[in-house]
C-alpha cells in the first residue's frame, strides 16, 4: 500500500474520531402507489317493477300512474331514494303523491308503490311516433351511494280511443275491460285509465262505452 492511500486512511479516521467530518446519508425519496383508485360503479341489484295497468291508450285521460318496485332478497326497498326513482332516466314520480311501502301483490316481500302523471310517460310514448305497438320502459332508483337498482317491463300502447287493451283492435276485449271498471273514479281499485275516453273525465261512464259502441270492430 503506498504512503499517500495510508496517510489519506489515517486522515479519514482521524476526521470521523473528532467528529469534524460526519458521512451525510440521504434517504431514497420513495414513491408511494396511488390510493385514489378509480371509483368503482354502483352495485346494480335488478328489480321487479309493475306498471298498473301495463298499457298505455294515448288518447283516453287519468292523472297518474302507478308502479310497484320489488327487490330481490337482501335488498331493503325502504331505503329507496325516491326523489332519484326515474323512468327512462327522464320522468319523476310526482312529488304531492307519497310513496308508500306494502306488500300489494301479497307475496311477503314489500313493495314500494310511486306514481307518475301520466302524460309524461304518453308523451314519451307519443313520441316514438307510432299509432300502437310495445315499448320497453326502464326505471332506475338508488338506494345509496353505492348501491342501485334497476328494472324493466314491456307496455303496450295504442292512439285508437276505444282500445282499452291496446292491442290495435276494437272488440268484445275492450268492452269487458271497460264494464268491468265503470263508475270506477281515479285511484280506486278498479280503476283504469285506458277506458276513460270522454267527459266527465276521471270517472268511467256510458259515454265511455258508447266510444267502444262506435268503434267496435275497427283495426289500426
Amino acid at each position: 500500500m503506498s504512503k499517500r492511500l495510508v496517510s489519506i486512511m489515517m486522515l479519514a479516521m482521524l476526521l470521523v474520531c473528532t467528529g469534524t467530518w460526519a458521512l451525510s446519508v440521504h434517504p431514497v425519496k420513495q414513491v408511494k402507489a396511488s390510493t385514489s383508485a378509480t371509483p368503482s360503479p354502483y352495485e346494480t341489484a335488478t328489480a321487479i317493477v309493475n306498471f298498473t295497468p301495463p298499457a298505455f291508450n294515448l288518447v283516453a285521460k287519468g292523472i297518474w300512474t302507478t308502479v310497484y318496485i320489488e327487490l330481490p332478497s337482501g335488498y331493503d326497498v325502504n331505503g329507496t331514494e325516491v326523489s332519484n326513482v326515474a323512468i327512462n332516466k327522464t320522468i319523476y314520480p310526482d312529488p304531492s303523491m307519497p310513496a308508500q311501502i306494502g306488500d300489494f301483490d301479497h307475496d311477503s316481500i314489500p313493495d314500494l308503490k310511486v306514481k307518475f302523471y301520466r302524460t309524461n310517460i304518453t308523451d314519451l310514448l307519443l313520441a316514438l311516433g307510432q299509432n300502437n305497438g310495445t315499448a320497453i320502459l326502464t326505471l332506475t332508483a338508488r338506494l345509496n351511494q353505492t348501491i342501485s337498482f334497476e328494472g324493466s317491463e314491456a307496455v303496450k300502447f295504442s292512439k285508437m280511443g276505444g282500445d282499452v287493451n291496446c292491442d290495435g283492435t276494437i272488440d268484445l276485449f275492450d268492452a269487458v275491460a271497460t264494464l268491468s271498471c265503470y263508475g270506477a273514479r281515479e285511484d280506486e281499485l278498479n280503476w283504469n285509465p285506458n277506458a276513460n275516453f270522454l267527459e266527465s273525465w276521471n270517472v268511467i261512464n256510458l259515454y265511455d262505452v258508447i266510444v267502444i259502441v262506435a268503434h267496435y270492430g275497427q283495426p289500426f
